[in-house]
Formats: C-alpha cells, structure tokens, sequence
C-alpha cells in the first residue's frame, strides 16, 4: 500500500464485523460503535484523516494573470 491510499471505514468494519461473526450486526453491537471506534483508533495514531492536501502547478498566462 502506497503512503497515499485511502482505506475507508466500512472496509475496516467489514473485516472486523467478519472476524467477530457479526456481519449484519445481530449481536447488539450497532455499525455507529464500529465507526466510532475506527475513528478513536485514527485519533490515538494521531493521523488527520478528514483533510487530505493535494498540490497542482499550473500555468498562468503573465499578461492576463489567469
């Protein structure tokens, strides 16, 4: 994985509801506490995952300043 992709949320909650066997969330845990906890976990890692910086160079015609 590249240090620039993206790994949603219901990703991570598919193979963790997966892993517990509770894909359709019958056992009393809701998929709301899933996505809480996925973003506490990005908290704790101290990453920003809601603002993603992106750069462009383009050109500008000098006369016309567009």
């Amino acid at each position: 994985m590249l240090a620039t992709s993206f790994i949603k949320p219901s990703e991570i909650i598919t193979a963790v509801t997966m892993a517990v066997s509770d894909t359709e969330f019958k056992k009393g845990i809701p998929e709301g506490y899933y996505k809480s906890l996925v973003q506490k976990a990005m908290e704790e890692m101290a990453l920003d995952s809601l603002f993603h910086k992106e750069f462009l160079d383009v050109p500008i015609d000098k006369v016309k300043l567009q």
